[in-house]
């Protein structure tokens, strides 16, 4: 039995756009190594923090989608990752939530390639 994740990390705006696309690089390949089929990915771009993280009001978001096969353990997979994010000084901040099969399906049917509305 499959199990899926979505992670939205945000990025420090005074990155450049090379550093951005080097920090996403680095997650998918994390991602990658670790077999994970990676469903998903939008760059929600440069948005308004709803309150200021290390004195930035706007910040680079992110997210992934993904999925694992039950035979390999989530536990270790999402442990990397989250020692990732907050080895990175370049992310502010950073959730991964684990989802169910129907909200997974329902996300991905629905929303057609579009970015979630944010605001």
């Amino acid at each position: 039995m499959s199990k899926y994740y979505e992670t939205v990390f945000i990025l420090t705006p005074v990155l450049s756009k090379k550093k951005v696309e080097e920090t996403i690089e680095n997650v998918n390949s994390l991602l990658q190594k670790n077999k994970v089929v990676i469903e998903k990915h939008e760059s929600w771009g440069l948005k308004k923090l709803a309150y200021p993280i290390k004195k930035k009001k706007t910040g680079y978001y992110e997210l992934f989608l993904f999925s694992l096969d039950g035979e390999i353990p989530s536990k270790n997979i999402i442990s990397e990752l989250e020692l990732f994010f907050n080895r990175d000084e370049r992310v502010l901040r950073f959730l991964i939530i684990r989802l169910n099969q129907h909200s997974f399906e329902y996300y991905k049917k629905n929303n057609n390639g579009q970015p979630r509305k944010t605001s």
